[in-house]
């Protein structure tokens, strides 16, 4: 299992050093890594990062993994931002998205792929019951990461109050709503809601939700993993706002 603060893999290390290289503290290689590696290596030195030649066991060490792709770094605690950043130059077509106790670290990795595969403003999350920002949500969401924003909330009821106010609606995902994910109006500020892995959304934010929705299913299971339900109604709001993808 990889240490807290380490990062591997080419994806991963590649957009850290593009976008967060302030948080790198040092990294590794093997002393013959393939090309797009070298590269990678040859801009850290250039930026007078600390680079140090191992061999494969001690990558594998370092990663807790043998699928390093020959590229170790370590990286700074990550910088959450605030919900007012988050919140800031709403425009009719920011989007966001609500993640209500999601604690399955590949799902929350997934998440933040789709989400900025999506083109979000921003990511909420409660500051408990929740996964977190580590160096395996770094790896998973294969770059996806280092573009997204993320915000910690104390309350995500009070959130979407704040969001209302400021004109953000927001569209809930439950697998017992009426409406289906098509028929809701994506149009204007909007953040997509999606809960917990067994349980969905709490029913106090369902509550305070402006549309609940529901993705219908005819196989024999009848709920969606969190994801799949998370990337319909994100895209659902890209083609009733038709936008390039």
């Amino acid at each position: 299992m990889a240490r807290e603060g380490i990062l591997y893999g080419f994806h991963a290390a590649e957009e850290a050093l593009k976008h967060q290289s302030e948080r790198i503290n040092h990294v590794w290689t093997s002393s013959d890594p393939p090309a797009r590696v070298r590269k990678i290596i040859n801009e850290a030195r250039k930026r007078r990062l600390p680079v140090q030649l191992v061999d494969s066991r001690a990558l594998t060490r370092l990663a807790g993994s043998p699928h390093h792709q020959d590229i170790v770094i370590e990286v700074g605690p990550y910088r959450y931002y605030s919900q007012d950043q988050l919140l800031e130059n709403v425009s009719d077509n920011s989007l966001f998205c609500i993640l209500d106790e999601i604690q399955d670290v590949t799902n929350f990795a997934t998440l933040i792929r789709s989400a900025e595969g999506a083109g979000v403003q921003g990511i909420f999350v409660p500051e408990r019951r929740t996964a977190l920002v580590t160096s395996v949500t770094s790896k998973l969401s294969a770059g996806a990461l280092e573009h997204v924003r993320i915000a910690r909330a104390g309350n995500l009821a009070r959130l979407i109050e704040k969001m209302q106010q400021n004109g953000i609606r927001v569209i809930c995902a439950d697998a017992s709503a009426a409406k289906l994910w098509y028929d809701a109006d994506y149009s204007g500020p909007l953040a997509i809601l999606v809960g917990n892995e067994h349980h969905g959304v709490r029913k106090l934010l369902k509550e305070k939700s402006d549309d609940l929705v529901r993705v219908p299913m005819i196989g024999k299971i009848q709920s969606l993993n969190v994801n799949v339900a998370a990337a319909i109604l994100l895209y659902e709001a890209i083609r009733q706002r038709q936008r390039m993808i």
